[in-house]
């Protein structure tokens, strides 16, 4: 059996899911349906960030728990766990984005999103942060590359739907 490829989704992408955004749905829909096999993972950040998000406002508070509680059984997405050695990885490299500018020091929560879904070697991160989507690929890859990572790709759900698959 085929080992399954991971795609890492941000938290802002289970957010979306869980308010019932339709392009949302439809990428994550579209990837499961043309990646054979796939695995949706959320890293152990993304679980911090809604764990946290669902003590904040109401709003958000409410679509952070259901992001939690629906991931698995309604979106197939799992809970990803890293080891000793891919913690310690994605910590370094997550302060080497910040080092080299690659993120600004006040998205250290983007950096280790990142650096996280890396350590798990996804081949793809879904996000809407703009921070990431922004990111200088080149000088990722090379980053990543010292540290024996492949960079994900990093897109949009709108670009999954309109640029990858269609």
């Amino acid at each position: 059996m085929q080992k399954p490829k991971l795609v890492a989704v941000d938290s802002n992408v289970l957010i979306l899911l869980a308010q019932g955004d339709d392009l949302t749905l439809e990428a994550c829909e579209t990837i499961q349906a043309r990646i054979k096999p796939v695995q949706l993972v959320a890293t152990p950040i993304v679980i911090s960030e809604l764990t946290y998000k669902s003590k904040s406002d109401a709003a958000l508070a409410t679509f952070a728990k259901t992001a939690l509680t629906v991931m698995r059984s309604k979106w197939r997405c799992e809970p990803a766990y890293l080891n000793a050695i891919q913690q310690a990885i994605a910590a370094r490299v997550s302060s080497r984005l910040s080092e080299e500018g690659l993120l600004p020091s006040e998205e250290r929560n983007d950096a280790n999103v990142l650096s996280q879904a890396a350590a798990l070697d996804s081949t793809l991160l879904i996000t809407y942060d703009s921070h990431l989507r922004d990111i200088d690929f080149e000088r990722l890859t090379l980053i990543f590359h010292e540290f024996d990572l492949s960079a994900p790709v990093i897109a949009t759900p709108a670009e999954v739907v309109t640029k990858f698959f269609r």
